[in-house]
């Protein structure tokens, strides 16, 4: 038996190191999607306000969709533009 001053079994420790060598599953860690665009929504209403938002590329139609707008001050339709 060792000493508490040495920091105790030094072939647990090993072990616990060894063990948590391996890459950890966090928050950085997810898995991309490479089918996804960003696209920018724009108001129906000429404001000119724009909302970013990811889309599948593999869907071709148009998105809208109804969202705030904060220079109407009202939920106004929302288009896609390149």
């Amino acid at each position: 038996m060792q000493s508490r001053k040495r920091g105790g079994d030094r072939d647990k420790k090993k072990k616990r190191k060894r063990k948590r060598a391996g890459k950890r599953k966090g928050r950085g860690e997810t898995k991309k999607n490479k089918n996804l665009k960003v696209v920018r929504l724009v108001s129906s209403a000429g404001t000119g306000f724009s909302y970013a938002k990811k889309k599948n590329t593999k869907k071709k139609e148009k998105l809208e969709i109804k969202k705030y707008d904060p220079q109407m001050k009202r939920h106004v339709k929302f288009t896609e533009v390149k």
